[in-house]
């Protein structure tokens, strides 16, 4: 009896011990799980590695190319799922594949070799597209599309089709690069929020028609205008705040939002605030 019942605790327990299996990948092999990337906030990780590199070899030991395949794109690991016929989904990490790939894509031996990890949250190897297509999109809630494409009503199945096969066929989105550089800018951690946040604040800035200058996106003018803006909207705010990652990162994540909203607005504009708002200002 007592061999059953440790048997039994052990089938229980172990289960939530057990490590994700981490398996490694070439950089084109990946599908996206979204539509969209930030152009300029690729443009921007490209410079950011090239100082990195002028800084480690400053006589080019070794080349540009040679540092970012060798060097870079090993020490990354993204969490994904395995699709039918083995093809991985990876469900973060978009932003610095593209990156990546865009600085190999002139060095196909390089390309081909440049390889990292991925921590498999699923497999659905053996399922058909359209059962893959339900597990991914509706059951596990992963995938970013467009208001324009949600609003369609769209199956799983065919939402999972208009996502490219590499981050090679990924379309600009000029506002996930601006929310992306504000996000930095603040320090505001993604780890302790829902997936594809960036994309969803975006749209809720496109509906204050804030007057941005698109020729120069990242000015500091545009980013401490749609700032200011983002954190004096109460909808904005309560939907960062109801956006955690997880229950365990719920806490973490309110303290960082309101730490953000005190920083950002000052005394003299939190008495023009919603009062739902003001509740949140030490």
């Amino acid at each position: 009896m007592k061999i059953l019942l440790l048997l039994l605790f052990l089938t229980i327990i172990l289960p939530l011990f057990a490590e994700n299996r981490v398996i490694e990948t070439e950089l084109l092999s990946v599908h996206p799980t979204q539509m969209e990337i930030g152009e300029e906030r690729i443009n921007e990780k490209i410079d950011e590695y090239y100082k990195k590199w002028q800084k480690k070899y400053p006589n080019s030991e070794k080349s540009f190319e040679q540092y970012v395949a060798s060097e870079l794109v090993p020490k990354k690991k993204f969490p994904a799922v395995i699709g039918p016929d083995g093809a991985i989904y990876i469900l973060d990490g978009h932003h610095r594949t593209t990156t990546f790939t865009r600085i190999l894509k002139d060095h196909p031996s390089l390309l081909k070799s440049a390889s990292y990890k991925v921590e498999i949250i699923a497999d659905y190897s053996h399922e058909t597209m359209k059962r893959f297509a339900v597990r991914l999109i509706e059951e596990m809630g992963k995938g970013y599309f467009p208001r324009e494409i949600r609003n369609k009503n769209l199956s799983a199945e065919k939402l999972l089709e208009l996502l490219p096969n590499s981050v090679e066929g990924l379309e600009d989105s000029p506002m996930r690069s601006l929310i992306g550089k504000i996000f930095d800018d603040v320090e505001l951690e993604t780890d302790y929020m829902k997936d594809y946040i960036q994309f969803y604040i975006g749209e809720f800035v496109e509906d204050l028609e804030i007057e941005i200058d698109y020729e120069n996106l990242l000015s500091d003018e545009n980013v401490e205008r749609v700032k200011k803006a983002m954190f004096k909207n109460p909808d904005i705010v309560e939907y960062m705040l109801s956006s955690p990652r997880s229950e365990e990162t719920k806490a973490l994540n309110e303290q960082q939002v309101i730490n953000v909203i005190n920083e950002v607005i000052n005394k003299k504009e939190r008495k023009g605030c919603a009062s739902s708002l003001r509740l949140l200002f030490r």
